[in-house]
């Protein structure tokens, strides 16, 4: 199934910009351009209000990672959600996620915790995922002071930050820190630098992320020398690392070159033990939950996530 019409149009407004100013599809000016022009998609929908926005920094032993905590209503503890945003490990930060996390802060009833990582190519691998881990390690050990004391602890992403997300639970059980985490919310999330799947085929130029540029974040976040022999807690697609890992809600677009890789992951997680729920939205591309408003599958998911997240509260409740 192809893009549907709204979603079309919106990949070809893209496309018309990326003409326009004359760039290389992976030029990172461009993508900047790109970003800026999606934003002023999201800008025409309004935010949903929350009871409190709290930006604080997280202290570390080298660095002090920002975060901003949504919290959508007062009264009894709530779960949480520790959110990581997409970009390629290059782009993006808490703004540019700011309409998903308080959406699904008000759709799941949950707190959610959005990490201002540090960025490639000026802070590479491991800076990203040491900044994730240092803040979902610092969420637990002040459960009482943040009020979230006995409540599922949740970790996720979309894209790169799905990617950070499995990585900080990796970590989490390699370590055997026994960081208590429920369960993992990954939307289209990247999973290795391969880029051989028949998704990447079929949708590698003209969908908003292509393959070149989706190569060009790999090599910034990991370097180019390590593609082929990429270095621990950044790829996925090998199942005999996904072994005692949490349960997973998965997300994947139709017409997105890491769709393959999202849904083989799915079934990988799933052989090694996990429970994974997975839904394929058509018609849609890389990208699309930041349109929540806009696109009809963007609400779809965001109503799947929510669902899904209100169900590991209550597999939790039975459990306590």
């Amino acid at each position: 199934m192809p893009l549907d019409h709204v979603n079309q149009e919106i990949v070809d407004r893209i496309t018309r910009l990326q003409d326009e100013i004359g760039q290389g599809r992976n030029d990172p000016i461009e993508l900047a351009l790109q970003r800026r022009f999606v934003e002023s998609l999201r800008r025409q929908i309004d935010s949903p209000s929350l009871d409190s926005v709290e930006d604080i920094l997280v202290p570390g032993t080298s660095t002090h990672v920002p975060v901003r905590i949504y919290r959508p209503r007062k009264g009894e503890p709530l779960p949480v959600l520790v959110y990581m945003h997409g970009g390629g490990w290059c782009l993006g930060d808490q703004e540019s996620s700011e309409l998903l996390c308080r959406s699904l802060a008000v759709a799941a009833d949950t707190i959610v915790i959005s990490v201002d990582y540090r960025l490639a190519p000026e802070a590479p691998y491991p800076a990203a995922l040491n900044d994730c881990y240092q803040v979902f390690c610092w969420v637990e050990s002040n459960a009482d002071t943040l009020g979230i004391k006995n409540v599922p602890l949740m970790i996720g992403g979309d894209s790169a930050g799905a990617n950070l997300a499995l990585a900080v639970a990796s970590l989490s059980r390699d370590r055997a820190d026994e960081l208590s985490i429920g369960s993992m919310i990954l939307i289209y999330p990247c999973v290795a630098p391969e880029l051989d799947t028949r998704s990447c085929e079929l949708y590698g130029e003209d969908h908003v992320l292509t393959r070149r540029l989706m190569r060009w974040f790999w090599e910034n976040y990991i370097g180019s020398t390590n593609l082929l022999n990429p270095p621990a807690y950044t790829t996925f697609n090998d199942p005999s690392l996904l072994h005692d890992l949490p349960d997973a809600i998965i997300v994947t677009a139709e017409c997105d070159i890491l769709r393959d890789e999202g849904e083989q992951l799915a079934k990988n997680l799933t052989q090694a033990g996990s429970k994974v729920h997975q839904r394929s939205l058509e018609g849609t591309f890389h990208g699309f939950v930041s349109m929540i408003g806009i696109l009809p599958q963007a609400d779809e998911c965001l109503s799947y996530v929510s669902e899904k997240i209100q169900d590991t509260v209550r597999e939790f409740a039975r459990r306590e």
